[in-house]
């Protein structure tokens, strides 16, 4: 599930605003027996909100730290969970991960906050960029282009904002109304 309303997104219309996750160990015990038993070396968290608790977080690279697994892995986060925890963004990077997935949905501030219910800032969003890349991951933006009254000026809006916080990827997507969700 996922505590927060965004208003396209169908993770709380089918799982609910509460959020349950597995323990560090358990994710950890998991990441040992994928690393030793199959040898991989890389490893993608597939939670809509990975860093969602941050000490949970801190734990799980804590753990790859010590036991001194050479893994890379990504996870999704959120731009405003970035921002608030600058101490969990760089154990991340210590412990292998290389690049956090983060929601820009629109680079227009009217459609974000009132249409997507996105309160994100531009200074927000751009200091989770810049954060990001400080401490060496690499950000990919989330973008929702085709949305209900987006002009074009609205369309660049998006494509001005992601030039700005340059992500090493982008990922543009087409507006799909999901059944439950308010838009």
């Amino acid at each position: 599930g996922c505590p927060g309303a965004c208003h396209f997104c169908s993770s709380s219309s089918f799982f609910g605003r509460g959020w349950r996750y597995r323990s560090a160990e358990s994710v950890l015990a998991e990441i040992d027996e994928v690393y030793n038993r199959y040898g991989f070396r890389a490893v993608c968290f597939m939670d809509d909100n990975f860093t969602l608790a941050p000490p949970r977080v801190e734990q799980i690279a804590d753990g790859i730290i010590e036991r001194g697994y050479d893994l890379k892995w990504w996870n999704l986060s959120r731009v405003d969970t970035i921002v608030k925890n600058p101490a969990m963004v760089a154990k991340m990077a210590a412990a292998g991960s290389t690049t956090v997935y983060l929601g820009i949905e629109s680079g227009n501030d009217r459609i974000r906050a009132e249409l997507l219910n996105r309160k994100l800032s531009r200074k927000k969003i751009c200091d989770a960029f810049t954060l990001a890349h400080q401490s060496g991951l690499q950000p990919v933006s989330f973008n929702i282009l085709g949305l209900p009254s987006e002009t074009f000026d609205a369309f660049l809006d998006t494509i001005d904002l992601n030039a700005e916080v340059r992500p090493a990827n982008t990922q543009l997507s087409t507006f799909y109304p999901y059944p439950g969700t308010p838009l």
